[in-house]
């Protein structure tokens, strides 16, 4: 017959259980493994907010052709985490020791970014019993050791996550500063009975020479909105900025002039009921009332598509 184990051998094993499982049976801790000299992911049910009493850790490798004289650069795309209670640890190697530690993040962090020592990064999200924000969108990049990442100063610069119903876009350059004397265009299309939102979660142009012009419909042949967006519009703490399409397509133009440029914009877009209505050109969200167009759920199943 098989042996039982020992009191102390099912304590163990009991503790072992609750490190993975609430009460509810649900999971509340997991490991994620990324590999590949670039690449990018997202919190824990990201862009929705994230859940509470729950650790993440995310393992990136950038793969055994990168193992010698390569590092790991991240950027932080988008960081909003309810400040002070959830938080983001970074760690150089496959490792969550206190000694390996390189960056500590909480709150509103978008545009932050770290370079590891080596071929291996760890990310250790953890989060309390109540309060949830978005979470975060991170991108890594090989760098050879001793270089400078550079980012391209490009206009494509928009990620679709097929069939999830959001995706990110930013500026040119993004997380350093957008170039001079740029135009940047792009339509975003939603499925039938749906518009376009858009939170923008860092925002800094030069005001008001480097703006943003919105467009219902394509940016060619559309409805020009009557209020650009330009200056310092996101507050870094404590809000967002969204807009909403008043149809399906919803195109955005970004223009710089020929002199001064600032950090530029992050923002994350995804689809929402037709039905959904906001006051305003665009309106800013403000995270200590707990204002969150963004719960809207979409409609599942319609492909994202791009022009």
């Amino acid at each position: 017959s098989k042996r039982l184990p020992s009191g102390r051998m099912r304590a163990e094993l009991l503790l072992l259980l609750l490190a993975f499982y609430s009460i509810e049976g649900k999971v509340t801790s997991q490991m994620r493994y990324f590999q590949g000299p670039h690449g990018g992911f997202g919190s824990p049910s990201f862009p929705d907010i994230y859940p509470n009493e729950f650790q993440d850790t995310a393992l990136i490798q950038l793969g055994s052709a990168y193992n010698d004289g390569y590092v790991i650069h991240i950027d932080f795309l988008v960081f909003q985490l309810e400040n002070g209670y959830d938080t983001v640890d970074i760690f150089n190697g496959n490792t969550t020791d206190p000694s390996a530690i390189i960056g500590k993040m909480t709150g509103n962090m978008t545009g932050r970014t770290y370079q590891s020592d080596g071929p291996m990064l760890t990310i250790l999200f953890k989060t309390d019993l109540t309060g949830q924000r978005d979470g975060f969108y991170v991108r890594w990049t090989a760098v050879k050791k001793g270089d400078s990442y550079i980012p391209q100063k490009t206009c494509d610069n928009l990620l679709i996550m097929e069939n999830t119903g959001y995706g990110l876009l930013y500026s040119p350059g993004y997380v350093g500063n957008y170039p001079d004397s740029i135009t940047c265009s792009w339509t975003l299309e939603a499925g039938l009975g749906q518009k376009v939102l858009v939170i923008f979660y860092s925002y800094e142009t030069e005001d008001c020479y480097d703006v943003i012009s919105f467009y219902d419909g394509t940016a060619i042949n559309a409805n020009k909105r009557p209020k650009q967006m330009c200056g310092d519009i996101v507050n870094p703490t404590t809000e967002a900025a969204f807009v909403l399409s008043e149809g399906s397509k919803f195109s955005l133009v970004f223009q710089s002039d020929l002199t001064k440029n600032y950090a530029g914009f992050s923002a994350v877009f995804r689809y929402v009921s037709s039905s959904e209505t906001f006051n305003g050109e665009y309106n800013r969200m403000d995270w200590t009332e707990k204002k969150h167009p963004k719960m809207i759920l979409p409609i599942k199943n319609i492909p994202n598509k791009k022009n």
